[in-house]
């Protein structure tokens, strides 16, 4: 108001410049109306608090003799105020800013002419006063009636809320005690149960007991056979200690014999010392105008029944005659008759476990390989060892004869496989290629080639004529275990410790099927005389089918053997499949059905 009025005054000195000016104080016009509350004093609460805040703002508002107290001080103020005062703030309170201004011109120039004096002028009307009050007072409550009812509705709005919240209280309160009345239910039946279960209980630990009791009577009967079993095996060893004298004195006095035969034929006019045998030439297959049947496949459960006191660990059949023979890890070779099986013979001389055999071609003798690094060839008439090859440095696994008879081959431990002239009864070869145990050596029938599957998963061909490999064959992921040419001679299989058997031909180097036999080691396998089945032993037992013509492996399974299949052999028409296993049995298999299980 001041400032208006300042303004007001410089306007009126430009437009009369006789006048003299006189400045004059405009009282603030805002002391003459009543401090309302503001808008911005209504806070927003939160919903929880709504009652609590409402209380709190009707304590802080003003009562109603704060009210009249209040208007009475400002009665007795606006009283003594004079005409003019009340006019200007009337003006400002409704913004009449051109009439005030008017105003001021009017009143400034009646006062400067000293028409009018302010000390003269009437006081205000009372009626004016008490109606500017009451209006005051009006819009103060109204004000305060409408916070009122703000908070009057949160706190209903609250009020419903805490209702619905009470409800789901309820509900919640009505679910779990539905909730402990079950589970107390469950417990009860828990109770029960765990008392039918107290006396189960009672009566197993009264078995316990009692099984403890025999067990400790076991361990006794244990700890008293393994002593009566030490003391067993140390007369074992005695006895081998014995025997391993005798066969060394045998081994001496056969030398002694051949010595002393020597020596007569030099005093005789011979030669002491024979000329290697010159290699024969390579004979045509007698097989290739023979048709033979495919086999059946079809089979029976049979007995089994012990032909060794350890495992089986090879079989040859006899090219001239009904027999066969097995050698096995108890360090003897059998000789036992067919279809009757019936033993004929049994030979001892090696001084550790037998792991292959094999039949002269005239059959009239048979050569075995031993863990002693040992190849020893028998007389079957006689039923002695002829002659004793000792070059290995490592156990020997595989034998085989030249379809000649006077050539023997040997794969070894020691990762070599040696050619054996048995004539001149030495070494006529030593073929090193491998860089691992050579576990199979085969003949390529009626030729001069043989092949030997190794320990370092490879597979050679070999030329004795040249002594060189003429073809590695790769492919194998582990390592082979056994080979096996078919009767043609122009395709053979090899069989790996992962049960992989794969086919090769050896006109085009190349392998031309593989079939998987299981997860088990493939031990042995040979080929039917029609060429369109290859029989595996597995060691997990079983013997597996693969159709060569169908390029799979039969679901049908020869299942008898208790444990892993070592060897497997057929007879030369091919009615007979014989197979040897670990668990110290052989058995004659008739198209695929057990004729015999023999035990001795």
């Amino acid at each position: 108001v001041s400032t208006q009025s300042t303004w007001d005054l410089n306007q009126m000195e430009k437009d009369q410049p006789e006048y003299e000016l006189q400045e004059v104080e405009v009282s603030d016009v805002s002391d003459m109306i009543p401090e309302t509350p503001k808008d911005s004093e209504i806070t927003e609460i939160d919903e929880e608090e709504k009652l609590e805040e409402y209380e709190k703002a009707m304590h802080k508002s003003v009562t109603k003799g704060q009210i009249a107290k209040v208007l009475k001080q400002e009665d007795e103020q606006i009283s003594t105020d004079k005409a003019d005062e009340f006019v200007r703030n009337f003006f400002i309170k409704y913004g009449m800013k051109k009439t005030i201004d008017s105003f001021q011109r009017e009143w400034f120039k009646l006062k400067t002419e000293a028409k009018i004096n302010p000390e003269d002028l009437p006081p205000v009307p009372p009626v004016y006063l008490e109606n500017q009050k009451l209006h005051d007072q009006l819009a103060f409550l109204q004000k305060e009636l409408d916070t009122a009812k703000i908070i009057a509705e949160k706190a209903e709005t609250t009020g419903k809320k805490l209702c619905q919240q009470r409800d789901l209280k309820k509900i919640h309160h009505r679910r779990i005690q539905q909730e402990k009345d079950k589970l107390n239910a469950e417990i009860e039946k828990l109770k029960e149960t765990y008392e039918k279960y107290q006396e189960q209980f009672k009566q197993l630990s009264g078995k316990y007991e009692t099984l403890r009791t025999e067990k400790m009577l076991l361990d006794f009967n244990r700890k008293r056979v393994i002593t009566r079993a030490e003391q067993a095996e140390k007369s074992k060893k005695r006895l081998e200690e014995a025997l391993k004298v005798q066969r060394e004195k045998d081994d001496l006095e056969h030398k002694m014999k051949e010595e002393t035969v020597k020596k007569v034929e030099e005093k005789k006019g011979r030669p002491a010392v024979k000329e290697p045998t010159p290699i024969p030439d390579e004979m045509l297959i007698p097989y290739l105008d023979k048709q033979f049947e495919s086999l059946n496949v079809g089979l029976t459960v049979a007995k089994s029944r012990k032909g060794h006191m350890l495992g089986v660990s090879s079989i040859a059949v006899s090219p001239k005659k009904d027999i066969f023979a097995t050698s096995s890890d108890d360090t003897t070779w059998k000789l036992w008759t067919l279809p009757q099986g019936d033993l004929i013979m049994c030979g001892e001389g090696h001084q550790d476990w037998v792991s292959s055999i094999s039949f002269h071609p005239k059959g009239m003798m048979l050569a075995t390989a031993s863990g002693d690094c040992s190849v020893k060839v028998w007389d079957l008439i006689t039923a002695s060892y002829k002659i004793t090859l000792l070059e290995h440095s490592e156990s020997v696994w595989s034998v085989d004869y030249h379809f000649s008879g006077d050539f023997l081959i040997s794969g070894s431990m020691d990762q070599s496989v040696k050619l054996w002239d048995l004539n001149t009864q030495k070494c006529r070869f030593s073929y090193r290629g491998h860089v691992d145990s050579v576990n199979s050596v085969r003949w390529k029938p009626f030729t001069n080639y043989f092949v030997s599957g190794s320990a370092d998963k490879s597979v050679s061909l070999w030329d004795i004529r040249s002594n060189l490999c003429v073809q590695t064959f790769n492919g194998h992921n582990n390592a082979v275990n056994c080979v096996a040419f078919n009767l043609l001679g122009d395709q053979f299989a090899t069989g790996d410790a992962d049960g992989i058997v794969r086919v090769w031909d050896v006109k085009m180097v190349r392998e031309i099927a593989n079939y998987d036999c299981g997860e088990h080691a493939a031990n042995c396998l040979v080929y039917d005389n029609s060429g369109s089945f290859l029989v595996v032993g597995g060691d997990d037992g079983k013997i597996r089918f693969a159709n060569l013509t169908a390029k799979e492996v039969e679901t049908t399974t020869l299942n008898d053997h208790e444990d892993s299949v070592q060897c497997l052999a057929f007879t030369g028409d091919s009615k007979y499949l014989l197979s040897g296993s670990s668990d110290c049995s052989f058995k004659i298999w008739s198209q695929f059905q057990p004729l015999f299980t023999l035990s001795y």
